[in-house]
């Protein structure tokens, strides 16, 4: 083992060794020594650096050779090692240890933001431990009886030593401290190694007083509080702050007073002032969460305070302390508000229509796809979700450096694409737009002008701009709280216009009396830090009267004549044990799928009450238990649980949410690998003659800068650069990947790079005595020639070193230089729109010919729907390369026809429908109809000819590339299908359309929507490589399914399943308690479909599962 170095050299060591096998195999007593000379002569800095770079290495490819890495490192010119981190003070770095039941696993030292306690007495003798399990998924019970009861006491066993004996690493020995209400929900907790002067045990005496604290779980709350993430900002002094009344009103079922005002207090103007001063807040906001003293809870602005003033109330104050420094949480600010799914399962109890939501999801969807074929849509996107600041998309974009075709840009693009999908498809996470919907914290009504019923809502208008123009909503709302379970967490209220609430902004503001506290009705909120979402769209406001809110009764808390440290860790061994709030709310969200009264049905009511027992549970330290029949025997497919669960597949909204996604998904993975694959060429309008003066020194910026992402990178286990500048992250070690984790992981993150950024540019200006002495409006020639070099040393190696974010730090001198270089770029609205239409001339302007014979035998009779045709390609001649790649596409996918059957449009009818779009959207004007025989020949004659170049005809407005975009828009949407009989009304004819048949159209356009946005090219869509390219698909099959019928008979199941569908089938068994099996497919997309409905067919039709779904009928095998 390794002894006699710095500490930090010995704990990045044990990180090493917890790697397992593959790194106590290369670890030879050679290694050993290097080490201990690296402590020596370089530092332990330097020592522990190369570790963790090491350890990284290893938990990309648990093959790779240390001993060669570790030689290359130290050869390496452009890797700064033993580097000290530059963080901003809101960060700290604290070490963390994964406690699992066979193993230690010690990761890096891991950056953190703050909390009183750390900012107190330093972060060097704390370590973070978090038990999980093996996988490093959360460790808990079975909590279903039927589980082994040794091992799992073996593991508890193992919790409760770890907290009595504490952690043991080189000369220190780590005890048990506190946890935090949120650290302890993913079974994390602190610890401390006494570093002379401080204990455990004094630490917590510093921290206050917790003795009227006679339950252990809420003397481990109340400890908690101290290890609340906050920024420090001013020091009032006593006279400044004092205790006022709480305001209470109305009764419980109990008989016992609501406090209206739990957990808000006020702040005068000029302390908040104060506050954003000490804490570099460039807006004041409306209201503070806040940690202060022994107090919890919101402080908002109260304008007829004067001076220096702070108030809280009784109802905030949780314990006493002598800490006078006002910790900000979080503060009021425009926030957007996104639908999830118990949102949408309770909305849809209260009678919102299924086809609301899917419209919503539609109008996501068309979003991020437009992203990648509107370039403005692009500039917005990259503004208002990317997370990298102070890149001038807009100025780039406007002087030709184009967001949707730039690869950086797009690779981001890319990100927020695969982002967006993958929560829309997970978690139901739908953005309502911000002018329909915020997200806010709740504050109280201190003039006592709201009235039961109202509320007071004024909040930015441009979601983007603290400080913005702002407006006062009136009319009914929508409100609620996250989680929400109970139909009655759902509120209907109405928004008023109060003026002495004017100066409340991004808030919610409730009333202060009634018959009980609104926030209470929602899953039983408060004041103190709930945020609570708000929606005014339209088509959510249900029209049925509010549901009767659940009584919040918690159970009575377990009390202790004096407790203890070994109280306090008991708790965290029994949480541990019971903790299954997850497991409540996913019974929750499969009931309420299958039931037919959803979330009103009375296994979803009941557990609507556990689940909000639940989440007290580590307060009052009572657990809850489901009963057999509260558990699913299974789980909607749009639950994702295929992998370990039974499945079935849902017919509400949500399922038809689902499969819609996950088809999009598919199609579109295919375009992205070939993206990633691209030759990348450097745009020759940013290099200029002069930047190879600047060259070497580009050459060694770029290597420090992209150590230091890539060393991010790595730390946290993020794959590509794009993840990394846009923020929209795809994995992270699997350690880090819980909820909690995830979100401090994102955070942290964002500011590091933001920070390393900073620093970049900051250094780019040095040689030119800094920014502030640079000229920004015409930038000299000689810092132009700097960042051309910073731009072509990374782009001249682009496709063998992919990291290119680098040159866009100085993305505004950049654009200086495309615009000084070439002053006449023709800049396009609608790049890749103009692209497509490109395309389309350039692929079927042969074809002209053939399309308009095809169009005269289509429309062999005269008619109105003929003549509307006719009338657009006579004055738009263009549109004939549009319409001979639409029909070409259609056939492929066996649109067209007379077949019933097969749900096919007629071309006669499917032509009318491209041309009313075209008339009725703007792309080509009304039309007057005519008999257009004579002007046909000739069209006919010239093109047979060659001579059908008609200069003085008019193209289509915007181009037959942004039409055909959006015809397949439009086919693509709900909308379409809702008004397949009256949407295409011209000239007074009608396309009528039967369901199936417009629900044809709409899937195979939806998806040849998505495909074009993702690869900008009309042969994606008629290219078999991509179009009718494998899919995979698979689905377990139940128990009884399995045992009775499949398992007897694989090889015939498979064959028949082959022969329905066209797919590609396999049958494996699953072993396990209960014995099941999974049945996978592949093939082209519309096989996939026939297998998931013959697969779904052959799970209800089986009599004993039938049975198990409650049917009355069954169908057997």
């Amino acid at each position: 083992m390794l002894t006699g170095v710095a500490f930090k050299t010995s704990y990045a060591f044990r990180a090493l060794l917890s790697r397992g096998f593959t790194a106590m195999d290369q670890v030879t007593d050679a290694f050993i020594r290097q080490v201990r000379r690296l402590d020596r002569d370089r530092g332990e800095d330097v020592a522990a650096d190369i570790l963790y770079r090491l350890t990284h290495v290893l938990e990309r490819d648990r093959f790779a050779n240390i001993q060669a890495v570790l030689d290359c490192l130290l050869a390496a010119r452009d890797v700064e090692l033993g580097r000290p981190e530059t963080l901003p003070a809101t960060l700290q770095v604290v070490a963390r240890v994964i406690v699992t039941p066979t193993r230690l696993v010690f990761l890096q030292p891991e950056i953190m933001y703050g909390n009183r306690v750390l900012r107190e007495f330093g972060t060097d003798h704390f370590l973070r431990v978090v038990f999980r399990d093996e996988d490093f998924s959360k460790l808990q019970a079975t909590g279903t009886g039927r589980g082994n009861g040794d091992e799992e006491e073996k593991i508890f066993v193992r919790v409760r030593k770890v907290l009595k004996k504490g952690i043991k690493v080189g000369n220190r020995l780590y005890e048990f401290l506190a946890a935090s209400n949120s650290q302890l929900r993913e079974h994390g907790l602190w610890f401390f190694a006494s570093d002379g002067r401080n204990r455990a045990d004094s630490i917590r005496d510093w921290m206050g007083d917790f003795s009227n604290s006679r339950c252990p779980a809420t003397y481990l709350a109340r400890m908690g509080q101290c290890f609340s993430t906050t920024e420090s900002s001013v020091t009032v002094r006593p006279g400044q702050v004092s205790r006022i009344a709480d305001i209470e009103g109305g009764r419980d079922p109990d008989g016992k007073s609501y406090c209206f005002s739990d957990g808000i207090g006020k702040i005068s103007r000029d302390l908040a002032k104060e506050v954003c001063e000490k804490t570099q807040r460039s807006h004041e906001p409306s209201a503070f969460q806040v940690r202060y003293a022994g107090v919890k809870g919101m402080l908002a602005v109260d304008p007829t305070l004067t001076g220096l003033a702070m108030q809280y109330r009784k109802s905030m104050e949780k314990f006493s302390s002598e800490h006078n420094n006002i910790e900000i949480c979080s503060e009021s600010h425009p926030a957007r508000f996104y639908l999830n799914r118990q949102i949408i399962s309770i909305l849809s109890g209260l009678g919102i229509p299924d086809e609301v939501f899917q419209v919503l999801q539609e109008d996501q969807l068309r979003k991020l796809a437009s992203m990648f074929l509107l370039e403005n849509r692009a500039v917005d996107a990259l503004n208002q979700r990317a997370q990298l600041s102070g890149v001038p998309y807009q100025k780039l974009s406007n002087c030709g450096v184009y967001m949707t075709s730039e690869p950086f840009f797009k690779g981001m693009l890319r990100r927020v694409y695969k982002s967006g999908i993958g929560d829309t498809r997970r978690k139901a996470r739908i953005e309502i737009p911000p002018e329909y919907g915020r997200n806010m914290l709740g504050v109280l009504d201190e003039t006592g002008t709201l009235e039961y019923g109202q509320v007071f809502v004024q909040y930015t208008e441009d979601i983007t701009d603290k400080g913005g123009e702002t407006k006062v909503l009136t009319g009914d709302v929508v409100v609620s709280r996250n989680p929400c379970f109970h139909p009655g967490d759902v509120r209907k209220l109405r928004a008023v216009d109060v003026p002495a609430l004017h100066h409340m902004v991004d808030v919610i503001v409730f009333p202060s009396k009634g018959p009980r506290p609104h926030p209470n009705e929602m899953s039983g909120g408060d004041l103190d830090g709930d945020q609570f979402f708000v929606t005014w769209h339209p088509d959510l406001l249900f029209q049925r009267p509010n549901a009767d809110p659940m009584h919040f009764k918690a159970p009575k808390k377990i009390e202790l004549e004096i407790v203890t440290i070994s109280d306090l860790q008991n708790f965290i061994v029994d949480y541990i044990k019971s903790d299954i709030l997850g497991v409540i709310a996913n019974a929750h969200l499969a009931f309420s799928d299958k039931e037919e009264d959803g979330v009103f049905s009375q296994v979803c009511l009941n557990l609507a009450e556990k689940h909000s027992d639940a989440v007290d549970f580590p307060k009052t330290g009572v657990p809850v238990g489901l009963s057999d029949d509260e558990r699913p025997k299974a789980y909607p497919d749009f639950m994702d649980k295929s992998h370990k669960k039974t499945v079935r597949r849902s017919e509400k909204a949500m399922g038809e949410m689902y499969r819609e996604c996950q088809a999009i998904e598919n199609i579109c993975s295919a375009p992205e690998k070939t993206d990633e694959a691209e030759t990348i060429e450097p745009d020759p309008y940013l290099i200029l003659p002069t930047h190879q003066r600047y060259k070497r020194q580009a050459e060694q910026s770029r290597g420090r800068y992209n150590d230091q992402l890539k060393y991010l990178m790595d730390r946290y286990g993020i794959e590509t650069e794009a993840e990394a500048m846009s923020g929209c992250i795809g994995r992270i070690h699997k350690h880090m990947d819980n909820r909690y984790d995830r979100h401090e992981v994102e955070r942290v993150f964002k500011e590091r790079i933001k920070d390393l950024r900073r620093r970049t540019r900051e250094e780019f200006f040095v040689e030119f005595g800094g920014e502030k002495n640079v000229k920004k409006s015409d930038y000299p020639p000689e810092v132009q020639a700097k960042a051309s070099a910073w731009y072509v040393v990374t782009y001249s190696d682009a496709n063998e070193n992919r990291l290119l974010s680098f040159p866009w730090i100085v993305g505004d001198i950049l654009a200086v230089i495309k615009v000084t270089v070439a002053p006449d770029y023709p800049v396009s609205l609608h790049p890749s729109a103009d692209h497509i239409t490109a395309e389309l001339e350039t692929i079927y302007s042969s074809k002209a010919l053939e399309t308009v014979r095809n169009l005269s035998v289509a429309f062999k009779r005269q008619s109105v729907q003929h003549q509307v045709v006719q009338a657009v390609v006579l004055r738009h001649p263009d549109t004939v390369a549009l319409i001979a790649f639409l029909l070409q596409w259609a056939q492929q996918y066996q649109l067209l026809g007379r077949d019933v059957r097969q749900n096919q449009i007629s071309q006669k009818s499917f032509l009318f429908l491209l041309a009313s779009h075209a008339i009725k959207n703007g792309f080509v004007p009304d039309l007057e109809l005519v008999d257009y025989t004579l002007e046909w020949s000739k069209l006919t004659n010239d093109l047979l000819h060659r001579s059908h170049k008609r200069h003085d005809t008019p193209s289509v407005f915007g181009g037959i590339g942004l039409l055909c975009v959006d015809v397949f828009r439009y086919l693509g949407s709900h909308t379409f299908v809702s008004a397949r009989g009256t949407a295409h009304i011209v000239a007074d004819t009608a396309l009528m359309l039967s369901e199936g048949c417009a629900k044809n159209v709409q899937r195979q356009a939806l998806r040849a929507y998505h495909l074009l946005s993702q690869t900008g090219d009309i042969g994606a869509l008629i290219d078999t490589n991509i179009t009718q390219r494998q899919e995979e698909w698979s689905r377990t099959l139940p128990p009884n399914l399995w045992k009775n019928y499949v398992s007897k008979r694989i090889k015939q199941v498979e064959e028949d399943l082959a022969k329905k569908t066209g797919a590609e089938v396999h049958i494996r068994p699953i072993k396990g308690r209960r014995p099941r099996g999974r049945v996978s497919g592949s093939g082209s997309h519309d096989a996939i479909l026939r297998l998931e409905s013959e697969v779904e067919f052959l799970i209800q039709s089986n009599p004993l599962q039938r049975a198990l779904f409650g049917m009355d009928s069954c169908v057997t095998s």
